[in-house]
């Protein structure tokens, strides 16, 4: 799923590839992904208290630049590959890489949901597979107009409508990037397609643009020297948004997001911890499609032996362990079925007896990141 060598971007900062910085912003967007879905979900509001404040932070700050950034990259690696420009081959790699995944993770949880609702248990869940309606299970397993049952999952399905989107605008987009990019966000927002064709909305105008770099051969290193004021600039416009808990902030905190994050990373990835970082992009997708059932499974241990704790601790434990279990149990299936783990993260894995840096790595978007993203 991490894109073949004639994919990947050619520009570097140094000596570190673009592509380095792009692997390590994977893995950190994913986890600012698993740390927004932390239970208890917490309404954007202005703050009055701690508790109120580091909610909004996690849940409504930095970690809301992950799917706009995710979605950025994923179309200027689409772009960059010129995969748009082969619509068969699109098809087939991206129903590959977004469209098994996606049915193979909510396939298991479908039908325990709809063991359990056959019990009597899990009725009070969005889906309710016992019911003759054939889009439930649509639903459930492809989102086709909702939330899948692994409700993350939702950004891979949204991925592969882009990809295909972009494969019909290709010609267009590459004659006139500037213009597509902006008739993409009028288009979706005279229409309301989003909720329609896609899920989101605030992925379609950052993938296209991403598309649009790719197009023209934008360097992307050229705010690499900005890279401490644009962080600036991001984060005032974080807080600002959390303090004020104003959504109508969200369209800029996402545009903001991608100059802040972006150069950041730049510098990030000439450092030992951004080549760490960078070298756990093998994890992202696994533990992007596996940390919503993983955390709601921690919450349900959680609920019992915490009465009397503030809701707010798991915030503390609940995100790394998710991700810790990610990990493991990756590297176990891995190990133990490399065949069927490379359905699961749409590519092919590697040995086992080899280091996660050295195998075939997974790209959420191909996703976290994922997905892709994300």
């Amino acid at each position: 799923m991490q894109p073949q060598p004639e994919e990947m971007p050619a520009t570097a900062t140094g000596s570190f590839p673009v592509s380095t910085r792009i692997e390590a912003l994977r893995v950190a967007l994913i986890g600012a992904i698993v740390v927004l879905h932390a239970d208890p979900a917490v309404e954007l509001a202005p703050t009055h208290d701690l508790t109120s404040f580091v909610g909004n932070l996690l849940q409504h700050g930095p970690a809301r630049s992950a799917v706009a950034v995710l979605s950025a990259i994923s179309g200027y690696l689409l772009c960059k590959s010129r995969l748009d420009q082969t619509p068969g081959k699109l098809l087939r790699k991206k129903a590959a890489t977004l469209i098994v995944p996606l049915v193979l993770w909510n396939l298991p949880l479908a039908l325990v949901t709809a063991f359990a609702q056959a019990r009597g248990k899990l009725l009070d869940q969005r889906l309710q597979l016992t019911t003759p309606d054939p889009l439930e299970w649509l639903n459930a397993l492809l989102s086709l107009n909702a939330n899948p049952v692994d409700y993350p999952l939702h950004f891979v399905r949204d991925l592969f409508v882009l990809a295909l989107l972009a494969g019909l605008l290709s010609s267009w987009l590459r004659r006139w990037p500037l213009a597509v990019v902006i008739g993409v966000h009028v288009v979706f927002g005279m229409f309301n397609l989003d909720g329609n064709l896609l899920l989101r909305d605030d992925m379609p105008v950052m993938f296209f643009a991403g598309g649009a770099l790719a197009c023209v051969q934008a360097d992307l290193t050229k705010l690499d020297g900005q890279w401490r004021a644009l962080l600036v600039v991001f984060s005032v416009a974080s807080l600002a948004h959390v303090l004020t808990g104003d959504s109508t902030m969200v369209p800029f905190l996402r545009m903001v997001s991608v100059l802040g994050v972006w150069p950041a990373f730049g510098a990030l990835s000439e450092t030992r911890f951004g080549v760490w970082l960078a070298a756990q992009s093998p994890y992202s997708f696994w533990v992007f499609a596996s940390h919503a059932p993983v955390m709601k499974a921690l919450r349900q241990c959680w609920n019992p032996a915490a009465l009397g704790v503030p809701d707010a601790l798991f915030w503390l434990w609940g995100p790394p362990v998710s991700i810790a279990i990610g990990v493991l149990t990756f590297r176990v299936a891995a190990r133990v079925a490399p065949g069927f783990t490379g359905l699961l993260v749409g590519g092919r894995i590697g040995s086992s007896r080899r280091s996660p840096a050295a195998t075939k790595k997974v790209e959420l978007e191909p996703a976290p990141l994922a997905r892709a993203s994300e």
